[in-house]
């Protein structure tokens, strides 16, 4: 577990009294963790109804997060068999290009059993590393604005 530190020096006027919890690390000092009380941590809700699995991201997707929200999704895929999948990118902060491979994996998995998969809600940040990554012209992408 880091080490938490207490309040730098020209804390207020980096954070304005925000609450910060501040961590050490031994090759970059301290670092903010967790800004405006948000919680970093990724989560993987799932709703299965009528044959639609839905798994709502929440937090950020990054290499760290990927690979137990795959084993997380696979186990939630097998035990339902969902004929559709949707990927609900509503809560999802941030992602990086693991995130891409993520929703590649979900719509391989969906293909081998005959289902479809595809995203929807995605906010500024995520939607900027689908456009960038080009996975639209495989992958249904929905903002929710449209």
């Amino acid at each position: 577990m880091p080490k938490k530190l207490g309040r730098p020096p020209a804390f207020d006027r980096i954070c304005g009294g925000t609450v910060v919890e501040l961590h050490h690390t031994k090759r970059y000092g301290a670092i903010f963790s967790r800004l405006l009380g948000e919680d970093m941590e990724m989560k993987v809700l799932s709703s299965y109804r009528e044959g639609r699995l839905t798994l709502f991201f929440k937090g950020e997707l990054d290499h760290h997060e990927a690979a137990a929200a795959l084993r997380r999704i696979t186990q939630t895929m097998d035990d339902y068999l969902p004929r559709d999948c949707v990927v609900d990118m509503s809560g999802l902060t941030f992602m990086d290009s693991s995130g891409i491979a993520l929703i590649l994996k979900i719509c391989r998995l969906m293909a081998e059993t005959g289902g479809r998969a595809w995203v929807e809600n995605a906010r500024n940040q995520p939607l900027k590393v689908i456009d960038a990554s080009g996975i639209e012209r495989m992958v249904k992408i929905t903002t929710g604005v449209e």
